[in-house]
């Protein structure tokens, strides 16, 4: 019984995460920016919006390549893939947009 009750927390405890950082290439950082995680058909898994400091993050992703898209108005939209990571690493990823083109 012991062995289930610490594998179970070694498990929720394993938490790999993505934690992006978004700005507008000049240092200012950009609230409300949209941060969607796609599946392997490129369909929108998972959305999430920057906090007032540019920042987001994904937890849970298991041991697979991601690929995200980061958008926000008034800039060009990215794409980024992310390696897998293993063990409850965490990845930090400072993203610079880039104004859209008038």
């Amino acid at each position: 019984m012991l062995a289930c009750i610490l594998l179970t927390t070694l498990l929720q405890a394993q938490t790999d995460r993505v934690r992006f950082r978004i700005t507008d290439g000049k240092g200012a950082t950009i609230a409300l920016a949209e941060v969607s995680l796609l599946d392997a058909k490129g369909k929108a898994e998972q959305i999430q919006r920057s906090n007032r400091l540019g920042q987001v993050s994904f937890v849970n992703l298991m041991e697979r390549d991601c690929k995200f898209v980061i958008e926000a108005e008034g800039f060009a939209k990215r794409e980024i893939t992310v390696p897998a990571r293993h063990n409850d690493e965490t990845k930090m990823i400072d993203v610079a947009l880039v104004p859209k083109k008038r």
